[in-house]
């Protein structure tokens, strides 16, 4: 193994930015389903033709857990999950905390502020029941939309069946 398998862990920041163009999900990734293994498999080849790197966004706790203020309870440790991922070949791990302003952020904003803008997407790839954003109102059709406009592929994922 060399150096750059190591994966760049961002924890707790807002004020990152990835200089170099990125495949990018959004999840909780706090286990290893066959959803999870399938999204991670479709960047992995999308990298190797493009060169990208793969970025996971993901927050530093659930926002289910802030929300309701009750405790979410997590298959991994935050630092379990890194060291998956790193394994699974991702290169950036972005935990983004989750605050009460985040909470609130319209799904446009955070598209266009966070995965295009501060993660650099140029391809993004979430399974069919993806939800982010205020009320988790942005949805898979909403990247479809955007996708043009802010210059990204997307790839939507088909949920397996257990």
């Amino acid at each position: 193994m060399h150096d750059d398998s190591k994966i760049e862990y961002v924890r707790m920041k807002k004020d990152f930015q990835i200089q170099e163009p990125t495949v990018v999900t959004i999840g909780k990734f706090d286990g290893r389903h066959r959803g999870h293994q399938k999204l991670l498999g479709e960047m992995v080849d999308i990298k190797k033709e493009t060169g990208w790197k793969i970025a996971v966004f993901t927050f530093s706790e659930t926002p289910g857990a802030v929300v309701t203020g009750g405790k979410q309870t997590v298959i991994y440790t935050n630092e379990e999950r890194s060291h998956i991922l790193e394994q699974a070949g991702v290169d950036y791990l972005i935990e983004y905390p989750f605050t009460d302003q985040v909470a609130h952020m319209q799904p446009e904003d955070f598209v266009k502020n966070i995965l295009t803008g501060q993660m650099n997407a140029k391809a993004i790839v979430v399974g069919t029941d993806c939800g982010f954003g205020y009320k988790r109102a942005g949805n898979a059709k909403l990247l479809e939309k955007l996708a043009p406009e802010l210059g990204f592929s997307l790839k939507v994922i088909e949920k397996e069946q257990e």
